[in-house]
């Protein structure tokens, strides 16, 4: 008894599961993706700076 229970609920919370964790990893997936782009961002303008530091002057 207690198995049939169990299969007749198995399909919708599984496909809860799937939509849960596809939900999760896009979350994940994007801040990396904002985190990798503040990283890059931050590097060009310390880049920047260097360069204009070695120009002797600062660069806009």
């Amino acid at each position: 008894m207690a198995k049939k229970a169990l299969s007749t609920k198995a399909p919708s919370s599984a496909s809860e599961f799937v939509s849960d964790q596809a939900s999760a990893a896009s979350q994940r997936k994007r801040q990396q993706d904002t985190r990798a782009k503040a990283v890059m961002g931050h590097t060009r303008a310390a880049t920047q700076r260097r360069q204009a530091k070695r120009d002797g002057g600062k660069k806009r």
